[in-house]
């Protein structure tokens, strides 16, 4: 699997200012997009909201109604570029936006490629940026993927990790167990709704870190090739080779602890004899681990019980983390004029479309079906993200 292009924007303000770095990338004949959210969109906030003021638009673009995402692609052919979302919890809001602003530009959803994260177990284990419990998150994701299967063929809709966040580093071994025990979740949410193993798995991914030694990585790497193919085909009932078949994407999380390792150049002890052995050490450990978490009752209950989150804190996690920075007077300003332009958008909608479309989504969600059409319609109304996630606060709790 090729690496994701360059996120856009590491550091940024608006859709505008983003789009300037869209558009010259597509300049140069860049396909693959990748778009990097501000704290406030990632944790469903509105820029408006005082308790994030400070993180509108930093470290991310910030998003809060459907015309955001409309500017932020605005001369971007949707149906000629691959866009990676890599934002968890409120994945599906956000997918709705890019839905809304595909259709006012007139591209139909089945010409959408592209990556949605909505690794939201990552989460639990990492950064925090969970907003409800780990029941009604996986409930969420698959609506995501069962919406997907149908009105988004070229969609790859889930990104698992073992890796979850920055600053977050264990053994090589709990890594791979951690992302097969979040795909199986998935997977068996995915399939308790009726949708096919081998029609969505080819369509899985896996994001591995890579900022340990070279033929440690390496080993890894072949340890979950060999896991999750059994995994697959023992467990998940795959039958043909597209659908046992890792798809991944490997890199640095983002540490600061791999800045300690000294660059990789291909040289040195990487071969099968010394990759081999250690291969097999991590698989035995991932696997030993692995049915620890089956003996919990899987991935759900035992991030519910605390019990990953424990491995993980273990390791140190956090502890090589870069302090955060401090928000300059232009960060304020800009989100200032963020938030003045989000009261204006939902000054001028439509109350009585917005008002419907809200409460058919609070009704959707409490009544258990799929949110994502009734998302779709309260984005094109106008909702905000805000907005959108507070109907799911209400009817799930935070976490």
């Amino acid at each position: 699997m090729n690496a994701p292009a360059e996120a856009v924007p590491d550091v940024e303000t608006t859709a505008e200012r983003a789009n300037e770095r869209l558009r010259f990338l597509t300049s140069q004949e860049q396909t693959a997009l990748s778009v990097a959210f501000d704290l406030p969109t990632q944790f469903g906030y509105d820029s408006g909201d005082q308790v994030v003021a400070q993180e509108v638009g930093r470290a991310g673009v910030a998003i809060d109604t459907a015309s955001d995402v409309c500017d932020l692609f605005a001369g971007i052919p949707l149906d000629q570029v691959s866009v990676n979302f890599p934002i968890n919890a409120t994945a599906p809001i956000i997918l709705a936006a890019y839905l809304v602003a595909a259709e006012r530009s007139g591209v139909p959803r089945r010409a959408l490629t592209g990556t949605l994260q909505s690794d939201v177990l990552a989460e639990f284990l990492g950064r925090g940026a969970c907003l409800f419990p780990p029941g009604p998150s996986l409930r969420l994701i698959t609506d995501v993927v069962e919406f997907g299967s149908r009105e988004l063929p070229r969609f790859s809709l889930i990104s698992i990790t073992g890796c979850p966040g920055l600053g977050v580093s264990c053994d090589a071994g709990t890594e791979l167990a951690l992302a097969m025990a979040s795909a199986i979740a998935y997977c068996d949410a995915f399939l308790a709704r009726g949708l096919s193993f081998e029609a969505f798995a080819p369509r899985l991914s896996f994001r591995f870190a890579a900022a340990r030694g070279l033929a440690e990585e390496a080993a890894k790497l072949r340890a979950a090739r060999r896991i999750w193919h059994r995994v697959a085909t023992e467990r998940l009932g795959a039958t043909s080779p597209a659908a046992a078949r890792l798809r991944f994407f490997s890199g640095s999380p983002g540490t600061a602890a791999a800045a300690h390792h000294p660059p990789h150049t291909g040289a040195g002890p990487a071969g099968s004899c010394c990759v081999e052995p250690l291969a097999d050490e991590i698989e035995t450990r991932a696997s030993a681990l692995l049915a620890e978490l089956d003996a919990l009752g899987g991935a759900v209950a035992a991030i519910e019980a605390g019990i990953p989150q424990r491995w993980i804190a273990g390791h140190g996690a956090g502890a090589d983390a870069a302090p955060p920075e401090r928000a300059s007077e232009t960060d304020q300003l800009a989100g200032q004029r963020q938030a003045a332009r989000t009261e204006a958008a939902t000054a001028a909608r439509d109350s009585r479309a917005f008002i419907g479309a809200l409460l058919r989504l609070a009704d959707d969600t409490r009544a258990g079906r799929n949110v994502m059409p009734a998302l779709i319609a309260a984005a094109r109304a106008g909702t905000t993200v805000g907005e959108m996630t507070d109907v799911f606060r209400d009817a799930f709790g935070t976490f």
